[in-house]
């Protein structure tokens, strides 16, 4: 089973207290116009817009850490005997290689657009805490959204305890404040050869989405109660279109 921790608050919101204003259109005056400590309703419904943002649209919109945990090393399959149980057939048929070993692509991580992942820390058969390197110990696949981690090709992972929690994922995901930040990575994916992959690309906010936030926010300001001039309120209908037009779709195997 795949669970995820969020361990760190994001450095920045991807809405600045002075962008808010001037959405706004509130007068400088206003005591929400000086800074987030000094305008906690500002920050708070900032980060709250983007929090609904993130939870609609599948996406991190602002760049924290995570951990996430795994109940022991990803499934890879080891044929040991000649007789097993096969995916189609329902009883014991013959396999011609008894020690084959089928090995996943790599495990997905639970957030996305994925950043940077720093290490995998794992329980060995004798209960010790094992760290593992990226790049010495495992491939980091940030092209895919989100990101993924796996052996290195022709590898499997090493073995580990099975239980709850016993293998630990830590990473890096989410959007840059600034819209124009990009990245530039560089890492190993197999040794031998040494292959090497570069990733550049944008990791800044994509613009549909600091509206998205922006037009929560103003829902959230101007209406402060469920219920306004007698009528239910609803998440303005322009933030639904933006986010059917950029959520994440998943089609990969459900977390294990």
């Amino acid at each position: 089973m795949s669970t995820i921790l969020e361990v760190s608050p994001p450095d920045e919101e991807p809405i600045t207290i002075e962008e808010a204003i001037a959405f706004l259109k509130l007068p400088s005056t206003t005591p929400d116009a000086s800074s987030p400590t000094a305008a906690p309703l500002l920050a708070t419904l900032i980060s709250a817009a983007r929090r609904y943002i993130e939870s609609l649209s599948g996406w991190t919109l602002a760049s924290r850490d995570f951990v996430q945990y795994e109940d022991g090393f990803f499934p890879y399959f080891v044929f040991q005997t000649e007789s097993i149980f096969g995916p189609i057939a329902s009883y014991p048929y013959s396999y011609p290689y008894p020690y084959a070993n089928v090995t996943s692509a790599g495990k997905r991580l639970m957030r996305g657009p994925v950043t940077d992942v720093s290490k995998i820390t794992y329980l060995a058969p004798d209960g010790t805490p094992v760290d593992l390197t990226p790049e010495k110990d495992f491939v980091v696949d940030l092209a895919n959204n989100p990101g993924r981690v796996g052996p290195f090709a022709g590898k499997v992972w090493p073995n580990s305890l099975y239980g709850i929690n016993t293998v630990q994922i830590f990473f890096t995901a989410g959007y840059h404040a600034d819209p124009n930040a990009t990245m530039d990575k560089t890492f190993q994916t197999n040794t031998p050869p040494n292959a090497i992959a570069n990733y550049k690309a944008t990791i800044g906010i994509p613009y549909e989405f600091k509206m998205a936030i922006l037009l929560m926010l103003s829902h959230y300001y101007f209406n402060r109660d469920a219920v306004v001039a007698g009528t239910a309120t609803d998440v303005p209908h322009g933030v639904t279109a933006i986010l059917q037009s950029c959520r994440m779709l998943d089609f990969g195997p459900a977390p294990q």
